[in-house]
């Protein structure tokens, strides 16, 4: 079993390491026993640890912001969009009503009486059909469309 000697005095001992270290860099020192170029290799090592340490340290920061601004657009799109499709239901709805009002709406054509041909079905006396003596409840159809309705009714007699 480790007594609390032995842990106080490895504690003494860690801490005077630390120091030492500690002085050896401030001084910039090498210390006994130890290759000049290596030191200082390692010094340079460490130095350049420390930026690069740095350099992530930031480029982890900028990443996160980058992150955390993508994420705000990407709630500002869905926002838009949902208020996009809002509007487009609400246009929608209102070109419907607009048409539905329109539909209802009577309008009045004026048409000119060589523009108007309204028969009436020949009676036994006589052979042609007539015009009727008042224009209101005809039927407007295309030439076409009367020549086919004609040509039909004959060949159905």
């Amino acid at each position: 079993m480790i007594k609390k000697r032995d842990l106080d005095e490895w504690a003494r001992q860690e801490k005077a390491a630390q120091a030492e270290f500690l002085t050896l860099e401030e001084e910039d020192t090498c210390p006994s026993g130890c290759d000049l170029t290596l030191y200082k290799k390692v010094l340079a090592l460490r130095e350049k640890r420390a930026d690069v340490d740095d350099a992530m340290g930031e480029l982890n920061k900028a990443i996160e912001e980058l992150r955390k601004a993508g994420e705000r657009q990407t709630a500002k799109q869905r926002a838009i969009d949902k208020e996009l499709a809002a509007s487009e239901q609400d246009t929608q709805q209102l070109q419907s009503e607009k048409q539905s009002r329109f539909n209802q709406l009577d309008v009045m054509v004026p048409l000119s009486t060589r523009q108007l041909c309204c028969l009436e079905a020949p009676s036994p006396t006589q052979q042609n059909s007539t015009l009727p003596a008042q224009a209101a409840g005809c039927l407007v159809f295309t030439t076409e469309r009367i020549e086919s309705l004609q040509a039909e009714n004959k060949k159905l007699r």
